[in-house]
């Protein structure tokens, strides 16, 4: 395996009527859930565009597999989304890529 960061690509796709109240607590979460875990180098989040309207996106950059996995757990290539959060998924997917530099 390569010896570089590793991007980790949360989408999750909410109705439209939701976005705001789902916005505020994906800020929330990304902010606080996050920030005090080893390996952790940032976080990104986006709300929905033209091309993607219904979807968020949240992408954070660690140092090794390691420190995700020390974060998610077991399933840690797995999506979740915080209980309280449920129901604003429509769907959700997680994907994970090693950075170019």
């Amino acid at each position: 395996m390569p010896d570089t960061m590793i991007l980790r690509i949360y989408k999750v796709t909410v109705p439209k009527e939701l976005h705001a109240e789902f916005e505020r607590e994906f800020k929330a979460v990304a902010a606080t859930l996050l920030e005090d875990y080893a390996g952790l180098n940032s976080v990104e989040i986006a709300r929905p565009s033209q091309w993607k309207p219904l979807e968020f996106i949240m992408i954070s950059k660690w140092d090794t597999i390691e420190h995700i996995q020390k974060m998610a757990g077991e399933d840690w290539s797995e999506p979740h989304i915080p209980s309280h959060m449920e129901k604003y998924r429509i769907a959700h997917s997680l994907d994970h890529y090693h950075q170019i530099t």
